[in-house]
């Protein structure tokens, strides 16, 4: 008898690992919100604690990997890059005004990663820090605010179709989109019905970015944003997973998200944005109505 209740137990957790690993690549890497589909979830279940398991922070990272997979040869020349940059530093042959466009690419993607910082700020025991204060609207017991964010994505997405019909988008990054683009993907990060990808992609792409730099400085602030938070994850866990469900979760949501980002390459490069726009703008008004419903049925 004990060991038919492990062998179920471990079947659960094999089949846990390979639903999640798909579920969470394929919502954080396409414009929907892997926080807001994880809030859906936890509504319907009852879960409100806002607890993780280390299931989830192992998929996180295995999604990075497939990033690093898809986009390896971009990392490799970043990599280059950052340690070329410091010898010239150290050597004193730094010339900012010849800097290359990879060069300019690597400065903005730390600069756009610095307002991830202020998610670290303390806010109070309750939620321990700004990250924490924000990801509540994930487990408040009604998902009116889901709807309404997954509505603002989009909106996101339809100015971002706009601007792509007109052919226009062919700017390198600048600074002050580096910034605007790295404080709205801290935002969009904990806040449940936002997807940091999406965010990075349509901003970019609303000031005149090229489509292809867009998708490609989401994908680099995705990898390190992705091993933190599952590192995260995995530190402050309440359950915890068998060693082989989490090497498949990892390994599964690594080749999940390979194919889900060629995907995504596909309909960035088409400019196939309009059915994610009305995904999130169906998603977002029937969560705002059953998040009425819920507000209404608790008085």
């Amino acid at each position: 008898m004990i060991t038919l209740l492990y062998t179920e137990d471990k079947i659960v957790w094999f089949l846990t690992a390979i639903f999640q690993a798909v579920g969470q690549a394929v919502t954080w890497v396409l414009p929907v919100s892997e926080t807001g589909h994880s809030s859906i979830f936890h509504d319907f279940s009852g879960r409100f604690s806002g607890n993780v398991s280390e299931l989830t922070g192992l998929v996180h990272i295995g999604i990075a990997l497939g990033f690093i997979i898809v986009f390896y040869k971009l990392f490799i020349k970043l990599g280059a890059e950052f340690f070329m940059g410091w010898k010239e530093l150290f050597t004193k042959k730094l010339n900012r005004k010849e800097t290359s466009g990879l060069r300019r690419f690597m400065y903005f993607s730390f600069i756009a990663l610095i307002p991830m910082l202020f998610l670290f700020i303390p806010a109070g025991q309750k939620f321990f820090n700004v990250y924490g204060l924000l990801n509540a609207t994930g487990y408040n017991k009604t998902l009116l605010d889901d709807g309404v964010f997954f509505a603002i994505t989009g909106l996101l997405l339809l100015f971002a179709s706009v601007q792509l019909k007109k052919r226009l988008n062919n700017k390198q990054f600048t600074l002050p989109v580096a910034i605007a683009v790295g404080f709205a993907a801290a935002v969009s990060l904990p806040i449940s019905g936002l997807s940091l990808v999406a965010t990075v992609f349509c901003l970019s792409v609303i000031m005149g970015v090229s489509k292809k730099q867009a998708f490609r400085f989401a994908a680099v602030l995705s990898v390190p944003t992705l091993i933190v938070l599952g590192i995260s994850e995995i530190c402050t866990c309440v359950t915890y997973v068998n060693i082989f469900a989490g090497v498949l979760a990892v390994v599964l949501s690594a080749a999940a998200s390979f194919f889900v980002i060629k995907l995504m390459l596909w309909i960035v490069n088409n400019a196939k944005l309009q059915p994610f726009m009305y995904y999130n703008f169906s998603v977002g008004g029937l969560c705002a109505i059953i998040g009425l419903i819920e507000i209404f049925v608790r008085k």
